[in-house]
């Protein structure tokens, strides 16, 4: 698996878009899927992620579990608990996405590509090193 990080003092919109874009850019090279991993995807800091990454009807999509169209890419939205060992994921795009849920992602031999993003004060460097993350800067 290879993964990527983008982190800022807060996941703001332009982080978002730019993980976003980076997750899409990426899936165009194969099957043109992104998954987008959350913690949980009914909570509220998911309500705040979608909503600056889609329309309203998207991102009401997504928390309803469909998959959505952007660009030509499938996106659907993912948590520990839909997330099946048994599916390949070619690009996963993770929101804000606690230690365990890194160590889940981490030991699936099923993930091709997994884009991090990641409050500063939340970076975990242990992992990130273990896993030979490649840091990402956005414009």
């Amino acid at each position: 698996m290879k993964v990527f990080y983008f982190h800022d003092e807060m996941i703001n919109e332009a982080v978002l878009l730019a993980g976003l874009a980076l997750a899409k850019e990426q899936a165009q090279k194969g099957e043109k899927h992104v998954s987008i991993f959350v913690n949980v995807i009914s909570g509220p800091a998911t309500d705040q992620f979608t909503q600056k990454m889609f329309s309203q009807t998207e991102a009401n999509k997504l928390r309803s579990g469909k998959t959505i169209n952007s660009d030509g890419i499938r996106i659907k939205l993912e948590s520990p608990k839909t997330f099946d060992e048994y599916k390949e994921y070619e690009v996963i795009l993770g929101l804000h996405l606690s230690t365990s849920s890194l160590n889940a992602l981490e030991k699936r031999n099923n993930v091709k590509k997994l884009i991090v993003l990641v409050e500063t004060q939340n970076i975990n460097h242990e992992w990130l090193t273990k896993v030979n993350a490649k840091q990402l800067t956005y414009k």
